[in-house]
C-alpha cells in the first residue's frame, strides 16, 4: 500500500488557516492539482475536522473520515452511500482493509492531526517533495511514504 500525503503549507509551517474561513488558503492551480491526483487515486483519508472544513464528500472519490465517534455519522454515512465512510480504525488496519478491497494507493489529505498518526513512527519512509505555486506564501507538499504499510 502507497500512501501519499497531499497539504498545502505555508513558508512558515502553517497546514491550517483558521483566521478567516473565507480566505483563501490555496491557489486555483494547487486545487486542480489536488482533484487531479486524488480522482487518479481515487480514496481519501482525512479527519473530522478536515471533513467539516470541505462539508461534503468529494466526488468521483471514497472519502474515508476518521472519528472517535464514528456513530455519530451514520445517517450522513447513509446519505451519500458508497462515497462516504466513518471509522475510527487504526491506520495499519485502515490501510490493510483497503488493501484487500483492491486499493494499492491512498490520498491522505489531513489534517495535522490525522496526518501524525500516519507519519509518528517511521520518518526513514518519507520521500518529501515540493509542488510549488505562483503564490510563493505557501507550498505544496507532497509526500510518499514508500512502505507497504505503516505499523503503529
Amino acid at each position: 500500500m502507497k500512501v501519499i500525503l497531499i497539504m498545502v503549507q505555508s513558508i512558515n509551517g502553517k497546514v491550517r488557516l483558521i483566521i478567516n474561513k473565507n480566505q483563501p488558503w490555496s491557489s486555483q492551480e494547487d486545487k486542480k492539482h489536488f482533484s487531479k491526483v486524488t480522482k487518479e487515486i481515487g480514496v481519501v483519508i482525512m479527519g473530522r475536522k478536515t471533513f467539516e472544513e470541505i462539508g461534503k464528500p468529494l466526488d468521483k472519490r471514497k472519502n474515508i473520515v476518521l472519528t472517535g465517534e464514528p456513530e455519530k455519522y451514520q445517517k450522513l454515512e447513509k446519505t451519500y452511500q458508497g462515497s462516504l465512510f466513518f471509522t475510527d480504525e487504526k491506520p495499519e488496519s485502515l490501510l490493510n482493509r483497503l488493501e484487500k478491497e483492491g486499493y494499492q494507493t491512498v490520498a491522505l489529505i489531513g489534517g495535522p492531526t490525522i496526518n501524525a498518526l500516519f507519519l509518528e513512527k517511521k520518518s526513514d519512509w518519507w520521500n518529501i517533495s515540493y509542488y510549488r505555486t505562483r503564490n510563493y506564501r505557501r507550498r505544496s507538499v507532497i509526500i510518499f511514504i514508500r512502505s507497504r504499510y505503516i505499523s503503529i
